[in-house]
Formats: C-alpha cells, structure tokens, sequence
C-alpha cells in the first residue's frame, strides 16, 4: 500500500493532507490548479467528504492521485481506477474561468462519491467510464446515468453551476498561459503537416 511519504518521495505534491497528491508531471499552472482543488475539496460538506475518505480506505489505500495532462477528445476531466485518481485536462486549467474549472473537479469529486454510494455497482461503473471513448461502446444510457447522477450529488453539495462568468483575473492568468498554448498549437499544426505527408507519400 502506497503510504504519504511514498507519495512525497516520490515527487507528488501534497494538495489534500494525506488524501490528495498531484502528479509529478510539472503541470502548467500547478500551483493554480492545487489551490482550486483545495478549495473545490473544502466546499463539500464534511459528511460527504468523510464518505469519499472512507470509501477510498476500503478500495485502495485512501488516496486520490490527481493528474492534470491533455485528454483525449473533448473530455475536461475523468474519474478512473474505482475512484482513486482523477485527470483534468490541462486546456480546461489554461483557458477554463475558475468558476467553470472549479465545476469540473468538483463533478469528478462526486463520481468517487457515486462510488462510494454504489459500492457494488463499481465494477459496472468502471466498464462505462473505462469504455466510453471505445469505438463500439454504445451504452449512452448508462453513462448518462452515471453522469446524472454526479450531477445530483453536486446539487446536493450546494456547488451545482450553469452559468461561468470570465472574470479579470481570469483574463490575466490566461494571458500567462497564452505562450504555452501558442507553442501547444505549433507542435499541432507541425504533426498534422507531417501526417498530410505521410498519408500523400503513402498513395503514390
């Protein structure tokens, strides 16, 4: 069982104490991104919160892992491995208002508590979160109702939002992403040039 100091030595940043480490990839905004998920962790009621640790405890060793890296397609955030880590997009700490960021954690946050709730489901629930990009997985139902239901939770958690206004402060901490973004999209531009090559290359 991975313990706290296993965590810190190697690299992770403790962003909950004892329940929440950051992955040592060296994130963009870092620092930005552990304080909103502290934040996010604090809004939820203490009953819920005391659920989740629980919950965790029982599954795997207590802890959530948190990466923040680029996801595939559309998707801001996962909830993966029965609860016990979760991924947010990096685009959505860059470019995201803090309000909506804020939204994406804490929906991932009620996924482990849909977990914890649902203890016996896990299993099917891992299937629809695990499979849901998988070309021949056509079970919408299910993963409406799974993201229904973390929905519910967050109403329930008084943190449910619609609305994400922009703020200056916003504006300002985009404006110091903006260079890692630009250079993202650089590198994006040069590798599809290089696959039209490949695949021009390819039928001739």
């Amino acid at each position: 069982m991975t313990t706290r100091q296993d965590y810190l030595n190697n690299g992770y940043t403790e962003v909950v104490d004892g329940v929440a480490f950051l992955w040592p990839g060296n994130p963009i905004g870092k620092d930005y991104f552990c304080d909103v998920f502290r934040y996010c962790w604090s809004k939820i009621p203490d009953e819920s919160r005391l659920e989740i640790i629980q919950y965790l405890k029982q599954e795997g060793d207590g802890t959530i892992v948190l990466k923040v890296h680029r996801l595939p397609g559309e998707f801001m955030g996962y909830c993966v491995y029965y609860g016990s880590e979760i991924r947010i997009n990096d685009v959505a700490v860059m470019l995201y208002p803090q309000s909506k960021l804020r939204n994406v954690v804490w929906h991932e946050l009620a996924h482990i508590a849909d977990y914890a709730r649902n203890f016996e489901a896990k299993e099917i629930i891992e299937r629809v979160i695990m499979h849901r990009d998988a070309e021949d997985w056509v079970d919408g139902e299910a993963y409406k109702g799974f993201e229904d239901r973390a929905d519910r939770i967050m109403k329930e958690w008084g943190v449910h939002r619609t609305k994400f206004p922009r703020t200056k402060a916003d504006e300002k901490r985009m404006a110091t992403f903006m260079p890692a973004i630009e250079a993202d999209m650089k590198k994006l531009a040069e590798l599809r040039r290089r696959a039209r090559l490949i695949d021009t290359m390819h039928k001739q």
